[in-house]
């Protein structure tokens, strides 16, 4: 008579990667290959997981193979199932972390959060000490990013940061408003010279500051500057060639 614990399962990559023994008679119960022996298998229901088969043991320990309610299937240790600590083929979780995500979960774990809410009192409480220079001065902050859903809109359009110490920047419209399309994560240098205060040049089909000018061209800031008191054409100052002195 065979032992009770052997179990088919036949394309399934999980079960697979536990290296369980496959055997050569099977039923299919909901696309998974199950030994003949249990037709009469009585599925339990764990949270979401149902199982589909039988219990098999690897090693010292017992798993056994489950189906979630969205579909998925799942080989789960048993102590696992019993105890809580699985209760879905992962789906659960990721569901919980969008909810925790749309209720602000995030707000002691990420800059981006604190970003956002920096953002909102600059443009929405009148005793911020920068209230006076944003929203004072008739900045807002786009619907989609207020409200319950806020910083999940927020984080959508804006993505994570690449650098922690990055922060909320209104480019390429620095007058512009807080809204998708107009903002960006952004270092201090960035920044800087995205203020209103730099002068533009504007050439070749593009708007930079002198400081980017200076970088691309390799010509210095001195140079450009008295090219453009001088009366020099724009593009001309920034493409000719400064002389080398002759050597004596």
């Amino acid at each position: 008579m065979r032992k009770a614990n052997k179990y088919h399962l036949v394309g399934f990559s999980n079960f697979n990667s536990i290296g369980a023994t496959i055997k050569a008679k099977y039923i299919v119960i909901n696309g998974i290959k199950v030994d003949k022996d249990y037709e009469n298998f009585v599925p339990e229901t764990f949270g979401r997981l149902t199982t589909i088969g039988p219990k098999f043991r690897m090693g010292n320990r017992t798993y056994q193979v489950c189906q979630c309610t969205c579909g998925a299937h799942k080989v789960v240790d048993m102590c696992a199932l019993r105890s809580g600590n699985t209760k879905s083929c992962g789906c659960l979780q990721m569901e919980t972390d969008y909810r925790k995500l749309k209720t602000h979960g995030e707000c002691h774990k990420t800059t981006e959060y604190n970003s956002w809410k920096s953002m909102k009192k600059r443009c929405l409480e009148p005793n911020h000490n920068e209230y006076p220079r944003y929203g004072g001065a008739g900045i807002t902050i786009c619907p989609e990013w207020l409200g319950k859903n806020g910083y999940a809109n927020f984080l959508s359009h804006m993505g994570r940061k690449p650098f922690p110490e990055y922060t909320v920047d209104r480019y390429p419209i620095k007058e512009g408003n807080y809204e998708p399309g107009n903002c960006r994560w952004a270092d201090s240098t960035m920044q800087a010279r995205n203020r209103k205060s730099n002068k533009m040049l504007t050439a070749f089909g593009k708007t930079q500051c002198l400081a980017e000018w200076v970088e691309e061209t390799g010509i210095s800031l001195s140079t450009i500057k008295y090219r453009l008191r001088e009366g020099w054409d724009t593009e001309r100052a920034l493409t000719k060639k400064t002389r080398k002195p002759k050597r004596p």
